[in-house]
């Protein structure tokens, strides 16, 4: 062989060599792999998810496959015939199962591969449907092995509940109060077998809290002069000026530019002249503002709030609908300030109605469009801008905590944001509120929506919503950091408000598997302790949405030791209720969550007590729901403690007395340990071991400082950090999401009613 040819084939064994040695690109890859950009053996489980002992799935619908034309040809045929019928449609799954776990197309032989029998078949019928359950479950492929579940917090699974006066009202899916109303109902069935009666329980959205004392009809022109006389000009700056300070860095309520040249030609005129000289709309809106003034600066108790009689003139005086559409984008702010204070007085029915009223006007009149200032000019736009996004923000707000379908999805939005001029952290704060109320509305859409399945479908839902989450946390932090020393030393309004709205986003996405577990713990406590033990992702997210419901009470311990809770505007409000009956939830369920949870009980008591002494009736009421559960908990543990079987006796040994006293370091028997359940009065037990009631009382008000979170998993969204590192740990729960076996809830969740 001359040289040249010895040179070629060394040159060719070299090439196979190296091509033996370069690994093998797998034709698909996991899920987890995909995600991470890595590269995957293809092998279930593959090598990256086997070393770290995560689940591994493969997602077949980006599988490649490899058909002959026979067999489209003959899927063609067989949709043709059927389609004259109008009732077949190719299903998908099953093709692509047929392709990927058969040799080659039942319908036809191997021999048939490139062509089609021409003969026509004696009847057209649609293909056979074929059970892959056996090969997917040798796959471990969780899709099709799991049980059809219904989670019973999503829409289609609507409740209702009867109130005193008879009438019958929507229980919505994602309401922090349903939630409240479901645990309240479930525990007191369990302790007393029977249903909770409807007639002594308050209707969320009905004002029950607040007497507004008007029966509807239209007022004298007597009762109308008298219902109240406007206050002077230095009194009337200064109630402005609140509502301002309240709502000013996150809610567009008045326009100051055109509003105060009004403001001072109104009172220039004489007493008498002034209604009657003034633009009746503008009327109207400067009696809701002085109502929220005086709501935010005046403390009463009772059931009319402080300012109530200025808004009952304004609903008095508000021009019909067929009037207000002359003025929209007046009318819009006019309508946002009622749909808001009626929000604050609990009429979220009326409030919902009112913003839904404002928001198709604004649609009608194309103000959520990209209006150009060549038409309007810039204060105008500027004006619009701030008009549409406030109402954006509050509508899908004031949806959420109703628990109903969005009514504008974000696509069908084309406005731009407004510049507010001089103001640039006002710009940032926009749109943080926006990215949280989107996915708000997301979480709302996916895992409480129609069709809310406790199956893949609702995994991926919350899975989606946790990494909707991460991409929130890190821009949040990113934007509003919170240094050690503002964290122990106060933090703004502003930016409390914004980190609340994103503990209840992380409420809002795990709360389904809190209460998963509630049924179960209800049913058994031992199958709930071994469940919980065994399914490392379902107690990371229980874990996860009581870390956020800890932080939601430490954010707002800290706006109460700065007085700037907000007694008025119902958003603080929520937070503490999502955030109190979720501790209770988890403590209920394993002690474990919770290390000392008896003084965020504590906490979330002190923050009830200022909001109700400043006048917030329906504080009070939501607190009595929140202390129902916590004694029906109690009684609960009571009950399964008598209901255990004593133990075996013992041999009889002598004792001292002193041999009955616990030593200090020294902890009471398991069974003992209670949580909401006091022995006696100079001994508080808790999950952690007995505490002195002094020492309870001393951590009423206890601070952020040296409080560690999610011991148990990792978790921590510690207000002193701000460590954006913490999303990769919700991405990193987000992709376990498929290791949740929905097997074990079927018996307990079903489709069974729990009213």
């Amino acid at each position: 062989m001359s040289s040249a040819g010895q040179s070629r084939a060394v040159s060719r064994r070299a090439a196979n060599s190296t091509a033996s040695r370069t690994p093998v690109r797998a034709p698909n890859a996991c899920e987890r792999c995909r995600k991470q950009k890595i590269r995957c053996s293809g092998s279930q489980p593959c090598d990256a998810c086997r070393k770290r002992s995560l689940p591994c799935h493969f997602d077949e619908s980006h599988q490649r496959v490899v058909v002959t034309k026979g067999f489209i040809r003959e899927l063609q045929r067989k949709a043709s015939c059927s389609g004259r019928a109008s009732h077949y449609v190719i299903d998908h799954d099953t093709v692509q199962g047929e392709v990927a776990d058969g040799p080659a197309s039942p319908y036809m032989s191997p021999a048939e591969d490139d062509e089609t029998s021409t003969s026509p078949p004696a009847r057209c019928e649609p293909p056979p449907r074929v059970d892959n359950s056996s090969s997917r479950t040798e796959r471990n492929d969780p899709v099709d092995s799991e049980p059809h579940l219904t989670n019973l917090l999503a829409q289609n699974n609507s409740k209702f509940m009867t109130a005193g006066n008879g009438m019958t009202y929507y229980l919505g899916a994602s309401s922090n109060w349903t939630f409240t109303q479901r645990v309240l109902s479930m525990v007191y069935e369990r302790v007393f077998q029977n249903r909770i009666p409807d007639v002594d329980r308050f209707i969320e959205g009905l004002g029950n809290a607040y007497d507004l004392q008007w029966n509807g009809l239209p007022m004298s022109e007597e009762a109308l002069s008298a219902a109240s006389t406007v206050p002077t000009i230095d009194h009337a700056i200064y109630l402005i000026n609140a509502v301002k300070f309240h709502c000013g860095q996150l809610l567009h309520v008045f326009d100051e530019e055109a509003f105060l040249p009004a403001l001072y030609a109104f009172y220039e005129q004489p007493p008498s002249e002034r209604q009657q000289s003034s633009d009746p709309l503008w009327f109207v809106h400067f009696l809701l503002i002085l109502a929220f003034g005086k709501a935010f600066t005046v403390r009463k108790r009772g059931k009319d709030p402080a300012g109530v009689e200025y808004f009952m003139k304004a609903l008095q005086l508000l021009p019909n609908i067929i009037m207000l559409w002359r003025h929209p984008v007046h009318a819009i702010e006019v309508l946002t300030c009622i749909a808001l204070y009626l929000q604050c007085l609990d009429y979220r029915i009326l409030a919902h109605n009112f913003i839904g009223q404002a928001l198709r006007l604004a649609l009608n009149y194309g103000i959520h469009t990209d209006v150009s200032k060549d038409g309007f000019g810039g204060a105008s736009v500027e004006r619009i801008r701030r008009v549409w996004w406030t109402l954006y923000i509050l509508d899908r707000e004031m949806t959420c905590v109703s628990g109903l379908p969005q009514a504008v999805q974000s696509d069908d939005v084309h406005c731009q944001l407004p510049e507010f001029a001089g103001s640039p952290q006002r710009v940032v704060v926009l749109k943080m509120q926006l990215s949280l109320s989107q996915l708000m509305a997301n979480i709302n859409k996916t895992v409480y929506g129609v069709g809310g399945k406790l199956n893949r479908d609702f995994q991926k839902g919350i899975e989606s919503s946790l990494a909707e989450v991460a991409r929130v946390h890190e821009e949040l932090y990113k934007c509003f950091p919170l240094p050690p020393e503002q964290a122990s030393g106060g933090i703004s309004r502003t930016s409390a408000h914004l980190y609340l709205a994103y503990y209840r986003c992380i409420l809002l996405a795990t709360r389904p598997i809190l209460f998963c577990f509630l049924k179960i713990r209800l049913d058994s406590r031992q199958d709930c302790q071994t469940k919980l033990h065994s399914s490392a992702t379902s107690r990371s997210m229980i874990q996860m949405c009581l870390d956020a419901s800890i932080q939601t009470l430490v954010t707002l311990e800290l706006l109460l030791e700065q007085n700037l809770i907000d007694s008025f505007l119902p958003f603080d409000l929520d937070s503490v209720s999502a955030a109190t009956v979720n501790v209770l939830v988890a403590m209920a369920l394993d002690p474990s969550f919770v290390e000392k949870g008896s003084p965020w009980i504590t906490t979330a008591d002190s923050i009830f007590n200022d909001l109700a002494a400043s006048g917030n009736q329906v504080a009070a009421v939501r607190q009595t729901e929140l202390n129902q559960i916590k004694s029906l908990l109690a009684k609960l543990e009571v009950l399964e403690l008598e209901q255990r079987p004593p133990p075996a006796p013992r041999p009889r040994q002598p004792q001292t007395m002193q041999s009955w006293t616990l030593a200090d370091d020294q902890q009471p028997p398991v069974a003992a340990r209670g949580i909401f359940v006091s022995p006696g009065p100079a001994t508080i037990l808790t999950s952690t071991g007995t505490s002195t009631g002094t020492d309870i009382a001393s951590m009423g008000g206890i601070s952020s400082e040296g409080l560690v979170f999610g011991a148990n998993t990792g978790f921590s969204f510690d207000l002193e950090t701000g460590d954006p590192s913490r999303a990769a740990e919700i991405i990193e729960l987000a992709s376990s999401i498929g290791d949740l076996d929905p097997r074990w809830v079927s018996d307990i969740i079903g489709h069974d009613s729990i009213w």
